[in-house]
C-alpha cells in the first residue's frame, strides 16, 4: 500500500497534478525520496487506522467510478462513441456463455456495476456507523480539499513560480534530488568498459 501510494504521488507529479519536486529522484539511489517523505508525512502512526482510512477512500472512489459508468451508459451509449475499454455488464447464468453474445446483446443489464456500487456504499457507510470517528470527516475534507488545489493549479494552470522555485530548490538540497530525466555521469571505470565493448 505504501509503495502504491509512493508511485501514485511520483506519477501524479510527473503528470503535473502535484508539485514537480515530488517527481524528482535521489542522485545516488535513483529512488523518489521526496515522494516517499511526502507519503510518510501524510501517513498515520497507527497502521490499522491508516488501512481503515485508505479503504474508506478507495471504496468511495470505486463507488464514484461505478456510478459514473452507470450514468454514462445511459447518457452516451456505446453506439455513439468509441470505447477502447469495455466492461462486461451482464452476469451469465451459465459459465459457457459466449463473450460475443454478452457484448452484442441488445438488452443491456448493468448488474455488475450496480452490485459493485452497492458494495462500495456499504463499505463506505458501514465503518462510519459501526465505529464513528472524526478521522472519517478528516478524510472526506482531505478529498474535498483536493478540489481547492486542482481547480486553480491544474485546470486553470495558475503557477506560483517564486514559491515553487523556493520549495524545489530547498527540497533538492535536502534530498540531493534531481529531475528524473537526469542521466548520471558514468564513472571512469564504466567509460573504459563502454569503450572496450565498442572496440570489440
Amino acid at each position: 500500500m505504501v509503495l502504491v501510494s509512493l508511485v501514485e504521488a511520483f506519477a501524479a507529479a510527473r503528470e503535473g497534478h502535484l508539485i514537480d519536486v515530488l517527481s524528482y529522484i535521489d542522485m545516488k539511489r535513483y529512488t523518489p525520496s521526496p515522494a516517499l517523505v511526502f507519503n510518510a508525512f501524510l501517513s498515520s502512526n497507527n497502521i490499522e487506522s491508516l488501512i481503515d482510512f485508505f479503504s474508506f477512500t478507495a471504496w468511495l472512489f470505486y463507488g464514484a467510478t461505478m456510478l459514473a459508468l452507470i450514468i454514462l451508459r445511459y447518457k452516451s451509449p456505446y453506439k455513439e462513441k468509441f470505447r477502447p475499454y469495455k466492461v462486461v455488464i451482464m452476469f451469465g447464468i451459465q459459465l459457457n456463455i459466449d463473450f460475443c453474445f454478452i457484448a452484442t446483446n441488445k438488452q443491456v443489464h448493468l448488474s455488475l456495476p450496480i452490485i459493485v456500487f452497492l458494495i462500495s456504499i456499504y463499505l463506505v457507510i458501514g465503518p462510519i456507523i459501526e465505529n464513528p470517528q472524526i478521522e472519517y470527516l478528516y478524510a472526506t475534507l482531505y478529498i474535498v480539499s483536493g478540489l481547492l488545489v486542482y481547480v486553480p493549479f491544474v485546470k486553470y494552470k495558475v503557477k506560483c513560480h517564486r514559491l515553487l522555485n523556493i520549495i524545489t530548490w530547498t527540497t533538492q538540497l535536502i534530498f540531493k534530488a534531481v529531475p528524473c530525466e537526469y542521466v548520471p555521469e558514468s564513472s571512469p571505470e564504466e567509460e573504459e568498459l563502454q569503450e572496450s565493448n565498442q572496440n570489440e
